[in-house]
């Protein structure tokens, strides 16, 4: 998939919302017959796509012969834009048309019916059909559409705290989160004792002299932690399971959600580690091994085995109610230590 178009109403007013919402999420595509200013992004017209049904193979052979040959040419034709439309059948129809048409000319786009479609038509044939059209009714499920679709992207506060303390505390159960999403060298989850000091924990994307990387991995200590899930609710990590989703966080603090492939409770040493801020102190008990690290000040892994007081780890502090209740945060009087 190349392109995300989101669908306006006609009415100005009631557009701008949305693409103002888009353009800060990276989207400068839109279709409407309505007049808009998109800035310097595309608007189409409902009319520039040619629309074809499939109800059978047969339709898909008829599409595919009758519109081959609209290369783009010297003067600047694009191809075809062909809106795509189905009855129950989603991804065989596609997937057969885009095989038949691609690098002919002929551009594929399908409407997303809901945010579970939308995902589905962004990843035919891997590469997608050129556009997913979709009609959020707002800002708020703009948002929805993209984070479905893995496009979605948080701003998380990230800020350094001293180490004060590291303690082998004996063994218990950890859990490794295994996502089905490859995590990259900096990226994380967001883990800890107390619902409102979360430690960034790296993945396990490096390679040792003694085990292979496990680009999937966030090793992510104590069952009792809790985990930041996208919508900023937490989950405790023995509630964590396969399907769920979860947030992954970079050093520079930018969020995406990842799919849970499976978790991992196995019986290990822990160690306990205490650290605060001017205003805040949290802890978190990880797995006491080499492979498993925090992120310093430098945004550079720092293992567990090598660290001590007095030591910088980057932390998220929560903003606002401290308490939790199934995972959502309320304001009520807590303490934690």
């Amino acid at each position: 998939m190349k392109q995300i178009i989101v669908k306006l109403p006609n009415d100005q007013a009631a557009a701008r919302p949305l693409i103002q919402a888009a353009n800060s999420y990276g989207v400068s595509s839109f279709v409407s017959e309505g007049h808009h200013d998109v800035g310097s992004g595309t608007l189409y017209a409902e009319s520039s796509f040619r629309i074809a049904t499939i109800t059978t193979q047969q339709d898909i052979l008829d599409i595919s012969e009758a519109n081959v040959g609209n290369k783009g040419n010297e003067k600047g034709d694009k191809g075809l834009n062909i809106l795509i439309r189905t009855a129950d059948w989603r991804v065989i129809p596609l997937e057969n048309l885009i095989s038949r048409v691609q690098g002919k000319g002929v551009h594929v786009f399908a409407e997303a019916r809901d945010k579970a479609d939308a995902v589905m038509l962004s990843g035919v044939l891997e590469e997608g059909v050129e556009g997913v059209i979709i009609e959020p009714h707002d800002a708020e499920e703009l948002f929805e559409y993209l984070d479905a679709m893995g496009l979605g992207r948080y701003k998380i506060d990230l800020i350094p705290a001293t180490v004060t303390s590291i303690e082998v505390v004996g063994i218990g159960e950890r859990s490794c989160i295994d996502t089905a999403n490859l995590l990259h060298q900096g990226e994380g989850m967001l883990l800890g004792s107390f619902s409102s000091f979360f430690f960034l924990i790296h993945a396990e994307v490096a390679a040792t002299s003694f085990t292979s990387p496990r680009p999937f991995r966030v090793n992510a200590g104590g069952i009792h932690n809790y985990i930041m899930l996208p919508d900023g609710r937490t989950k405790y990590l023995s509630e964590v399971t396969a399907g769920d989703h979860v947030l992954v966080v970079s050093a520079e603090g930018e969020g995406r959600r990842a799919i849970v492939g499976r978790s991992k409770i196995e019986r290990r040493p822990l160690a306990l580690i205490r650290a605060s801020t001017e205003h805040l102190s949290g802890s978190v008990i990880l797995q006491y091994a080499e492979t498993i690290s925090l992120l310093d000040a430098d945004r550079k892994p720092i293992p567990v085995t090598s660290l001590k007081g007095g030591d910088t780890v980057l932390i998220h502090p929560v903003v606002g109610p401290k308490g939790r209740h199934f995972g959502v945060a309320i304001d009520e009087t807590i303490i934690e230590k």
